[in-house]
């Protein structure tokens, strides 16, 4: 019986290992760290809420008292004391957050940490404008493969024409609600007088989004905190 009951555990704990691994392989997959794919799934979870004129501060204390382990807090010009009326039952809590901040012209990111001791890292934060689910700061791009030698060519050969890479509105899109997402957190750091961390996110901004609206405004404030 003993040698049954010990091969029964063995084989729970090598499906638990297995279990375990599949979950950051699929968190690896999707190239985000475990972290943001954990507060991924807690967003999935069903909740029901009923809001009738509620401080945006209770509405988040009620999400969080019926999903462990989720945490909220405010970006730059969102008010606690802002007031939601919303009904819902049954439903994620992605879905929830989207009907609570309809027409009232907020979102949410997932907040990822760039340097140790961000005690922030995988907390959800409650940003002004229409964005949400975005990682924040965006997750790094892939390193780009190591470019081939280039083909000798002979003095007669015309040089190969490259078409211009064309950008679809879904990227463009994509790249504006990255770059507001980044710009709104900057603004965060800057109340919270960190302007390193400030200076180095808006750099980020005209580095990987220079072509959006965000850039134009994370350009000025750059120049702002650098007096």
């Amino acid at each position: 019986m003993a040698r049954i009951l010990g091969r029964i555990a063995l084989l729970g704990l090598v499906a638990l290992a297995s279990n375990l691994l599949s979950a950051d392989a699929a968190a690896q997959t999707k190239g985000e760290p475990p972290s943001i794919a954990a507060v991924r799934k807690k967003l999935q979870t069903r909740i029901s809420v009923d809001f009738k004129e509620t401080r945006l501060e209770d509405c988040l204390n009620e999400i969080k008292n019926q999903v462990e382990g989720l945490n909220f807090y405010r970006g730059a010009g969102v008010s606690n004391n802002l007031t939601i009326t919303y009904q819902g039952k049954d439903q994620t809590v992605d879905e929830v957050l989207r009907g609570m901040f309809k027409g009232k012209g907020l979102g949410y990111v997932i907040h990822r940490a760039t340097k140790a001791g961000d005690r922030y890292d995988g907390w959800v934060q409650i940003v002004q404008g229409d964005v949400f689910g975005e990682v924040d700061p965006p997750l790094d791009e892939k390193p780009t493969a190591k470019p081939a030698d280039k083909p000798v060519t002979k003095p007669d050969d015309k040089p190969a024409t490259k078409s211009p890479t064309k950008t679809t509105p879904d990227d463009r899109d994509k790249q504006e609600r990255a770059a507001r997402a980044t710009l709104l957190f900057a603004k965060e750091l800057i109340a919270q007088n960190d302007l390193s961390g400030a200076r180095e996110n808006l750099e980020l901004i005209l580095k990987k989004y220079p072509n959006t609206k965000a850039a134009e405004e994370a350009k000025q404030l750059l120049e702002k905190i650098k007096k």
